[in-house]
């Protein structure tokens, strides 16, 4: 098995991830665990095949530029736990343990989304989307 299928086989383990969660407007956190592999070996694997892809493929080539960037919304297990608590409280979903749980969620929910915007910004420098 070459590096390419090995690559194309990690990143369809992750697309069965991604599909399995929920990417509603407004819901980061998602836990690292549900992850095939680690976040730097599907980044690796998602480089890798873009590269080599053929680039006239729009489809192929939007889901491999969305899936690099919703890798961001993996994170640490217990840090997706205090974001989902905290996500669910500022919902009105369960009473607020304390301002400072869903400060803190807003803090990793922000770190997600500059994360997202970044993952973004390579995509673009690399020229695979559009400059703005």
């Amino acid at each position: 098995m070459g590096m390419l299928d090995i690559a194309v086989k990690l990143v369809k383990e992750y697309g069965k991830t991604l599909s399995k969660v929920n990417h509603e407007i407004g819901v980061y956190g998602y836990p690292e665990s549900m992850l095939p592999a680690s976040r730097s070996q599907i980044r690796s694997a998602i480089l890798f095949i873009l590269k080599r892809v053929d680039q006239e493929d729009p489809a192929i080539l939007e889901g491999l530029v969305r899936g690099y960037v919703y890798l961001a919304q993996f994170i640490p297990d217990e840090q997706a736990k205090l974001v989902a608590e905290g996500q669910a409280s500022l919902a009105g979903d369960i009473e607020a343990k304390d301002k400072e749980s869903a400060l803190a969620a807003l803090r990793h929910i922000n770190q997600i989304k500059l994360e997202m915007e970044k993952a973004t910004e390579q995509m673009r420098n690399m020229g695979f989307l559009p400059p703005n």
